[in-house]
């Protein structure tokens, strides 16, 4: 018979059966089984009702019980000391049922608020319809023109004006020398709004650097050969029936 080279330790766990057979080759003698003890819940298998005491699965069977025995045994492992156990066989189980739905209360109707009479934001007069009325529109026109040619100002300043003149003289094209001074055509063009020498001085510069083996005057010139000069742009805006070329629609119409 072998022996073992080492001693056994205790065994605190369930054995499985090859454990066991290595016990029994090794030792001679059957290895004792332990039981984990059971963690959880406690059993119940018997209940106290209506005076009588029998096992769960007879009182599932019970006429005066109303829940199967799964729930019955639910119930009975969480029977609290003292609680009634009738209450337990009695209580029909409600889980798992379809029970229509409860309809939301009924919001309660808020008051609607009388229309507010509309009034001037700077005297106050009544002026429906308007934020302002007009004898507070017409003092604002010549402040906020004054506040938009800062801002036209600050963005195109006399500098820029300058070279963008200069550069338009020496012939380069309007779109790109915007492109150098980080502004726009329109911004170029708009800023008559604000200067009334502004539009004559431009159109001088685009005229005096115009491209002279182009047909200025016609449509042709201000589409194909990018020409921006006043002649070029009166063309284009109205048309020229010479070089059959439509006019410039604009907003879904023709002009001109």
């Amino acid at each position: 018979m072998l022996e073992a080279a080492v001693p056994i330790a205790e065994f605190t766990g369930a054995v499985t059966e090859s454990q066991a057979q290595v016990r029994r080759n090794i030792v001679g003698r059957p290895m004792a089984r332990t039981v984990t003890p059971r963690t959880g819940r406690p059993t119940v298998r018997a209940l106290t009702a209506f005076g009588e005491t029998k096992t769960l699965s007879q009182w599932s069977k019970d006429p005066r019980c109303l829940v199967s025995y799964p729930t019955l045994r639910a119930r009975a492992a969480t029977l609290a000391e003292g609680q009634d156990a009738e209450s337990v066989l009695t209580t029909p189980a409600t889980r798992g049922r379809r029970t229509a739905p409860t309809p939301p209360a009924p919001e309660p109707v808020k008051a609607i608020p009388a229309p507010r009479a509309a009034t001037c934001k700077d005297c106050g007069r009544p002026d429906p319809g308007r934020t302002r009325c007009d004898d507070c529109r017409a003092k604002r026109v010549s402040a906020d023109w004054q506040y938009r040619k800062e801002i036209a100002e600050a963005i195109f300043s006399p500098a820029k004006r300058e070279e963008l003149l200069r550069r338009l003289a020496a012939g380069e094209a309007l779109a790109e020398a915007c492109v150098e001074l980080d502004i726009t055509p329109h911004r170029a063009h708009g800023f008559t709004t604000y200067d009334d020498r502004w539009g004559a001085q431009l159109d001088a510069a685009l005229t005096a650097g115009r491209d002279p083996d182009l047909d200025h005057g016609t449509e042709m010139a201000y589409r194909h050969g990018g020409c921006r000069c006043p002649d070029c742009r009166t063309a284009h805006h109205a048309g020229n029936p010479a070089t059959g070329c439509p006019p410039l629609r604009r907003a879904g119409r023709r002009t001109g």
